[in-house]
């Protein structure tokens, strides 16, 4: 059983602008790589890979774009996430919507929340506040459109010292 989730990848160009909104490093604020960013439709916990990637190789959906604007925070049990916001379209919710489908009908549970599309830039301990981070963080506003979602990903993440490490296991292409 593997950890895994599925994502849409970011382009290069997009990453590397995603970084320039990331905080200034410090004590207590760890910066996700660009190869970390992407922007999680469903996460699924420990499961069996074969099931959810044999289902999720059975769907097709068309390619769309999409469009990034702001940054926010939120917290969790292990302190602040800083996050760049995505403009939530029909088209992405068709995708997730397609997606828990597919998951469900191999009977895997999908989280109950509320999908709230978002990359993430930073993850802060306990004892970082929301003043710290918001003088950290970048000034700059953010906004990148039109990217084209061409493709998402079945991926499996491992947790280590230095955060989780993600693997890729299927890209499966929208038409």
């Amino acid at each position: 059983m593997a950890r895994l989730f599925v994502a849409l990848d970011l382009p290069q160009a997009v990453t590397k602008r995603l970084v320039a909104h990331q905080p200034r490093p410090c004590s207590g604020i760890r910066l996700i790589p660009p190869s970390g960013m992407h922007l999680t439709l469903h996460f699924i916990g420990e499961a069996e890979i074969s099931p959810i990637a044999d289902a999720l190789s059975a769907m097709e959906y068309p390619a769309f774009r999409l469009t990034i604007d702001g940054t926010g925070q939120f917290r969790t049990a292990g302190g602040l996430v800083l996050w760049a916001g995505v403009i939530t379209n029909p088209m992405l919710l068709g995708l997730h919507t397609l997606v828990g489908q597919q998951l469900a009908a191999t009977g895997t549970p999908t989280d109950a929340r509320p999908f709230r599309p978002h990359i993430t830039l930073a993850r802060c301990g306990r004892h970082v506040t929301r003043e710290t981070l918001n003088q950290a963080a970048s000034q700059q506003p953010l906004h990148v459109e039109d990217i084209t979602v061409a493709h998402f990903a079945l991926y499996s993440s491992s947790l280590g010292r230095e955060g989780p490490s993600y693997r890729q296991e299927q890209r499966y292409p929208l038409v």
